[in-house]
């Protein structure tokens, strides 16, 4: 076993009960007993998400990141040791993702994992950018930055699926053909700066419902 090689972080915007969930899932899965940091802006001065990232990652003194938003729930037995295996052999992949779209315009990264120095050397950052007059979300800069420096084929892009959870809000990501992570969705864009509820309704979607399915995952994620 491959100890502390990885560095699993994520950022917190009042969910603690979301941190609660994606941290005992990185210790039930992960072989390599990763350090674990989450980043709670909302207990700090709010440096958001992106620039919350970029700071921690900056600290980080293993040789692999693993970056998940905070609403992940890790599914994969050993999902670091295959993805450092897969970075051993192949020196030409400098990133690995999971998001929905394709080369041209990926919808924001909800996991990454890519090595330490990568990110360094090169000067990689998470935060949120415009280009070309297109506002892309936090992580997609790393992407583009990654894709520039080293063409389409340094990228792993994961695919997405159907989750398999019943009546939830959210979507699967696979890793080799098998359930690696599940990303729920809106988990803390309901919140303002106290953590007070602030949207009734995002993108057609009402509170009341978001936190029913919010629970039916969380009793399935007990079971």
């Amino acid at each position: 076993m491959l100890k502390n090689k990885v560095t699993c972080i994520s950022i917190n915007w009042w969910g603690d009960d979301w941190a609660e969930l994606l941290t005992k899932s990185i210790l039930k899965t992960a072989k390599t007993e990763p350090i674990i940091t989450i980043f709670d802006n909302h207990k700090t001065e709010n440096l958001g998400h992106g620039l919350g990232l970029d700071t921690v990652i900056g600290m980080v003194k293993t040789e692999f990141i693993a970056v998940f938003d905070i609403d992940c729930h890790l599914l994969l037995d050993g999902w670091d040791e295959i993805l450092i295996k897969r970075f051993n052999e192949n020196k030409n992949l400098k990133l690995a993702m999971a998001s929905d779209g394709g080369l041209l315009k990926p919808v924001r990264p909800l996991a990454m994992f890519f090595r330490t120095e990568t990110f360094r050397n090169n000067k990689i950052s998470c935060r949120a950018v415009d280009l070309a007059g297109v506002k892309f979300d936090v992580g997609v800069h790393a992407y583009f930055r990654t894709l520039s420096l080293f063409g389409d084929k340094s990228i792993l892009q994961l695919p997405y699926k159907k989750t398999d959870y019943v009546d939830v809000m959210g979507t699967e990501y696979t890793l080799d053909g098998k359930r690696f992570v599940y990303h729920n969705w809106w988990g803390t864009r309901w919140f303002g700066k106290s953590g007070e509820r602030v949207h009734d309704q995002i993108d057609g979607v009402k509170f009341s419902d978001f936190a029913k399915k919010k629970k039916n995952l969380f009793n399935q994620v007990k079971q």
